[in-house]
Protein backbone atom coordinates (compact mmCIF):
# COMPACT_ATOMS: atom_id res chain seq x y z
CA UNK A 1 0.00 0.00 0.00
CA UNK A 2 2.83 2.59 0.70
CA UNK A 3 3.87 2.21 -2.78
CA UNK A 4 0.55 3.17 -4.07
CA UNK A 5 0.39 6.24 -1.41
CA UNK A 6 3.34 7.21 -3.10
CA UNK A 7 2.20 7.01 -6.61
CA UNK A 8 -1.07 9.09 -5.62
CA UNK A 9 0.05 11.72 -3.43
CA UNK A 10 3.54 12.07 -4.13
CA UNK A 11 5.23 15.38 -5.19
CA UNK A 12 5.32 13.44 -9.85
CA UNK A 13 2.08 10.99 -8.78
CA UNK A 14 -1.41 10.96 -10.24
CA UNK A 15 -2.48 13.93 -8.05
CA UNK A 16 0.18 16.39 -9.28
CA UNK A 17 -0.52 15.18 -12.61
CA UNK A 18 -4.56 15.63 -12.27
CA UNK A 19 -4.71 18.61 -9.91
CA UNK A 20 -3.30 22.11 -11.20
CA UNK A 21 -1.31 23.56 -8.16
CA UNK A 22 -1.31 20.07 -5.84
CA UNK A 23 1.31 20.28 -3.79
CA UNK A 24 1.84 16.86 -1.62
CA UNK A 25 1.27 17.36 1.81
CA UNK A 26 3.15 15.30 4.65
CA UNK A 27 0.06 14.77 7.11
CA UNK A 28 -2.03 13.56 4.33
CA UNK A 29 0.32 11.01 3.23
CA UNK A 30 0.63 10.04 6.45
CA UNK A 31 -2.84 9.82 7.41
CA UNK A 32 -3.64 7.63 4.40
CA UNK A 33 -0.28 5.86 4.78
CA UNK A 34 -1.66 5.05 8.33
CA UNK A 35 -5.41 4.39 6.82
CA UNK A 36 -3.89 1.82 4.39
CA UNK A 37 -2.17 -0.40 7.03
CA UNK A 38 -5.07 -0.52 9.25
CA UNK A 39 -7.61 -1.85 6.31
CA UNK A 40 -4.66 -4.39 5.49
CA UNK A 41 -4.18 -5.60 9.55
CA UNK A 42 -8.50 -5.20 10.40
CA UNK A 43 -7.40 -2.67 12.55
CA UNK A 44 -9.09 0.21 14.20
CA UNK A 45 -7.75 3.98 13.75
CA UNK A 46 -8.56 7.39 15.08
CA UNK A 47 -6.69 10.09 13.26
CA UNK A 48 -7.55 13.79 13.52
CA UNK A 49 -5.76 16.74 11.49
CA UNK A 50 -5.83 19.91 10.95
CA UNK A 51 -7.82 22.02 7.92
CA UNK A 52 -6.10 21.72 4.83
CA UNK A 53 -4.69 18.77 5.57
CA UNK A 54 -6.68 16.82 2.90
CA UNK A 55 -8.28 14.30 5.21
CA UNK A 56 -11.15 13.20 3.02
CA UNK A 57 -8.72 12.19 0.20
CA UNK A 58 -5.98 10.76 2.66
CA UNK A 59 -8.73 8.54 3.64
CA UNK A 60 -10.89 7.95 0.56
CA UNK A 61 -8.11 7.05 -1.49
CA UNK A 62 -6.77 4.03 1.03
CA UNK A 63 -10.27 2.73 1.43
CA UNK A 64 -11.23 2.86 -2.19
CA UNK A 65 -7.81 0.82 -3.18
CA UNK A 66 -8.46 -1.61 -0.18
CA UNK A 67 -12.26 -2.12 -1.23
CA UNK A 68 -11.51 -2.73 -4.63
CA UNK A 69 -8.39 -4.87 -4.38
CA UNK A 70 -10.46 -7.49 -1.63
CA UNK A 71 -13.79 -7.07 -3.33
CA UNK A 72 -15.27 -5.31 -0.37
CA UNK A 73 -17.45 -2.34 1.12
CA UNK A 74 -16.50 0.25 2.70
CA UNK A 75 -18.82 2.55 4.52
CA UNK A 76 -17.77 6.40 5.17
CA UNK A 77 -19.67 8.05 7.65
CA UNK A 78 -19.20 11.64 8.63
CA UNK A 79 -20.32 13.63 11.27
CA UNK A 80 -22.20 16.46 8.82
CA UNK A 81 -24.26 16.46 6.40
CA UNK A 82 -22.17 19.58 4.62
CA UNK A 83 -18.59 17.23 4.82
CA UNK A 84 -20.71 14.20 3.22
CA UNK A 85 -22.00 16.40 0.68
CA UNK A 86 -18.32 17.57 0.15
CA UNK A 87 -16.97 14.33 -0.38
CA UNK A 88 -19.96 12.73 -2.44
CA UNK A 89 -19.95 16.16 -5.16
CA UNK A 90 -15.73 17.31 -5.00
CA UNK A 91 -13.81 14.80 -3.32
CA UNK A 92 -15.45 11.22 -5.15
CA UNK A 93 -15.59 12.27 -8.65
CA UNK A 94 -11.94 13.37 -9.05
Amino acid sequence: MDDFIQRAFGADGHLSKMINGYTPRAPQIMISTKVGHALEKSEHLLCEAGTGTGKSLGYLTPAARWAIQNKKTVIVCTHTIPLMTQIVNVELPE
